[in-house]
């Protein structure tokens, strides 16, 4: 064999050697699984993983978006993990507490009450389905004090119908 042939059939075989002995050192999916499986659950233990062709897919809930961020950086930093599909969701918020509003009799009490409270006088409360009407008069020094005792007893609509004297 001549040397140039011989030196050739030895550097393919170094090239297949070399690719064959990288492509054995990288981790195969079950490997990384294992591994990203361990990273995911130190950040959040609810979380499933699952690993194709080093694509890396995680399900479940987390319980808030800086568990997201962590839990997606703990696993990108998995040797052999190619990407991230991040899957996961935050719980959903719970609904807004309902506005409580006060029956009638009970709304009315409560601001004759408060205007008792504070001495108000000639102001006339009368409530209809939870909407608070105001009639008579009032000097103006009490006006903010008598329109802030109104809507703090929780009515759907106050209406100012007051003379100001």
């Amino acid at each position: 064999m001549n040397t140039k042939r011989l030196f050739k059939v030895h550097g393919s075989a170094a090239v297949i050697c070399c690719f064959l002995f990288m492509t054995a050192c990288k981790p195969n999916d079950s490997q990384i699984a294992k591994a990203a499986t361990s990273a995911a659950t130190s950040v959040a233990p609810d979380v499933t993983v699952s690993v194709q062709n080093g694509i890396v897919t995680l399900n479940g809930t987390v319980p808030d978006g800086a568990t997201k961020e962590a839990l997606d950086s703990a696993v990108k930093n998995v040797k052999g993990v190619k990407s991230v599909t991040d899957n996961t969701t935050l719980p959903a918020a719970p609904p807004p507490a309902p506005v409580a509003i006060s029956p009638d009799d009970s709304l009315k009490n409560v601001i004759d009450s408060s205007f008792q409270a504070k001495n108000i006088s000639g102001v006339t409360v009368s409530v209809s389905n939870g909407e608070v009407t105001l009639t008579g008069s009032a000097a103006r020094k009490d006006l903010k004090t008598i329109m802030q005792i109104a809507n703090e007893s929780h009515p759907k609509k106050v209406i100012n119908q007051l003379t100001i004297k």
